[in-house]
C-alpha cells in the first residue's frame, strides 16, 4: 500500500500546533508558525518530498483543526475527561500524556504503520 503525499502530514500537524499555540500566546504562535513554515514545510518542498499543494492543503487542514479544537464549545467538553482522569489517577494521566507527546514527536508514525498493517491483515482475511 503506497501512502499518499496529499496532504502533508507534517504540514497538518505543525500548522495545527502553531494555531493552538497562537490561541494561547500570539507571539509564541507566530514563532511556531514561522518554525513550521521555514523549518518543516519549506524543506519538504525544496527536497522534493512534497509538492507545494501538498503543503498548502495540509496547512489549511491543520489551521482549521487547530481553530476548531481551540473554540471553547469544543475545547471544554474534549478536555473534561482528561481532567477527570488527571484528578482520579494522576500517574495514568501523565503516562498517557507522555505517550501522546512521544507520538507527536514521531508524527504518529507508529499509529500509521499499525493502521497500514491492520488494513493488510483485513484484506488478507477477506480474500480467503
Amino acid at each position: 500500500m503506497n501512502w499518499s503525499s496529499f496532504p502533508s502530514d507534517h504540514a497538518v500537524l505543525f500548522s495545527m500546533l502553531a494555531t493552538c499555540l497562537f490561541f494561547i500566546s500570539r507571539p509564541l504562535g507566530l514563532i511556531a508558525a514561522l518554525d513550521a513554515a521555514l523549518l518543516i514545510c519549506f524543506p519538504r518542498v525544496f527536497l522534493g518530498i512534497h509538492h507545494p499543494s501538498d503543503i498548502i492543503g495540509g496547512a489549511f487542514i491543520g489551521i482549521g483543526v487547530g481553530w476548531f479544537v481551540s473554540c471553547a464549545k469544543i475545547r471544554v467538553p474534549l478536555s473534561l475527561p482528561a481532567f477527570a482522569v488527571m484528578r482520579w489517577n494522576p500517574a495514568a494521566f501523565y503516562a498517557g500524556a507522555f505517550v501522546i507527546t512521544l507520538l507527536f514527536t514521531q508524527v504518529f508514525a507508529p499509529v500509521t504503520y499499525l493502521a497500514i498493517d491492520a488494513a493488510k491483515l483485513i484484506r488478507m482475511v477477506v480474500s480467503l
